[in-house]
């Protein structure tokens, strides 16, 4: 069964309403929005897509998956919008099998609107996830077959060029339209023989060049960013384990047990890649966070001191050629919740302190603050925001 919601655009003095909407997606730059109706007689479903009222529709069985790309600056006719209809049936052995289909739509031009099918053959497969690229140029979608390990397909809107990462998952295509990265998971036969105690975590990221082909490949990769301008790869990767399969070490056996009063942080080594050189220009251990700005090379990092058990907080800056910098940074006890505002460069954080109380009780007491930024060559400051002004 699909869940359905009831949609409601709001305007001052006009109000809308359309039930069976089990679908929406709001385009990041316009007006434009798409929903999907569900009718509960037939079970087909019918995408609109609205500017204003309906610009087109698409009449299916399953669809889902909307992502809008383009129109920032090149008007609506740069606009794009990806969806996947699928159909379901059972087979004579009774079982359920889902086959997918990927779709892209485009505003009229020159009175005609543009709907493509980007994906066609006769396979049956489910394909999930979709993402287009910035320009409606790409896209990628996980494809899980009946049997045996799924993949990430990547085609192209406009040319037949189609590229495939083996067993990957989750796929992001980079802003400028050049890397598809997705996470790789292992293969079924040996997911089945694998040992689970004290495996080292993560998983191998793939970073697929649209360009040419290649692929580069990193390991135990517990998040990863690529950068607006596309030059930089920031990764976090897990550290190594010492225990072996058997269990901890003889001399952490015996060690007597202690309960500290505060939370262990979970840390691993941040890697910044230059992608044009193909050079990692820095590794820093005991990275506990990370976070990259949408539209420009600025990221945060959080290094955890393991001795004292504090943390700070480091605002950098990457260049194009390879160079990066440090432009502010804050010490602090626990410092999470990294994020970063779309325009001007404004970050925000939180700052924790955690005790143990006479109760025995583990309480945390957070602030909130922000950095702000007024031009290039100014360092910035930090003001607390969860206090009176």
């Amino acid at each position: 069964a699909r869940l359905a919601r009831i949609l409601r655009p709001y305007q001052p003095d006009r109000m809308y309403t359309k039930e069976n909407v089990v679908e929406i997606a709001t385009h990041p730059t316009n007006d434009h929005f798409a929903y999907v109706f569900h009718d509960e007689e037939t079970g087909g479903e019918t995408l609109h897509i609205v500017k204003w009222g309906v610009r087109a529709w698409y009449k299916g069985d399953k669809i889902e998956g909307l992502c809008w790309a383009g129109g920032a600056s090149g008007g609506d006719e740069s606009i794009t919008l990806g969806f996947l209809d699928s159909t379901d049936t059972t087979g004579k052995d009774g079982k359920r099998r889902v086959n997918s289909a990927l779709y892209t739509w485009q505003p009229a031009q020159s009175g005609v609107e543009k709907l493509t099918q980007v994906r066609d053959d006769l396979e049956f497969r489910a394909l999930h996830n979709p993402v287009i690229s910035a320009d409606g140029a790409w896209m990628a979608a996980e494809e899980r077959p009946d049997r045996g390990d799924g993949n990430v397909h990547v085609w192209s809107t406009e040319r037949d060029v189609t590229f495939t990462i083996e067993r990957g998952q989750n796929p992001r295509i980079s802003r400028d339209s050049r890397w598809v990265s997705a996470l790789q998971k292992p293969s079924l036969e040996d997911s089945r023989t694998a040992t689970p105690k004290n495996q080292r975590a993560g998983q191998t990221l793939v970073l697929l060049d649209l360009q040419n082909g290649s692929r580069r490949t990193f390991d135990f990769v517990l998040s990863y960013d690529v950068t607006s301008s596309s030059l930089w790869l920031i990764y976090l990767q897990s550290p190594e384990t010492t225990a072996d399969e058997e269990g901890h070490s003889i001399d952490e056996a015996t060690k007597p047990a202690t309960k500290p009063a505060t939370k262990e942080r979970t840390v691993g080594t941040l890697h910044m890649v230059h992608l044009e050189s193909d050079k990692v220009v820095s590794a820093m251990e005991n990275v506990a966070q990370h976070a990259t700005h949408q539209t420009t090379d600025h990221f945060a990092y959080v290094l955890h001191d393991e001795e004292t058990g504090r943390d700070t907080l480091y605002i950098t800056a990457l260049g194009r050629t390879g160079s990066w910098g440090i432009r502010a940074s804050y010490n602090g006890e626990k410092i999470e919740g990294l994020c970063w505002a779309h325009d001007p460069i404004t970050f925000g954080f939180l700052d924790s302190t955690e005790t143990t109380g006479k109760d025995g009780k583990w309480r945390v007491n957070s602030a909130l603050y922000m950095w702000h930024v007024t031009g290039p060559n100014v360092q910035g400051k930090f003001t607390r925001v969860d206090t009176p002004k």
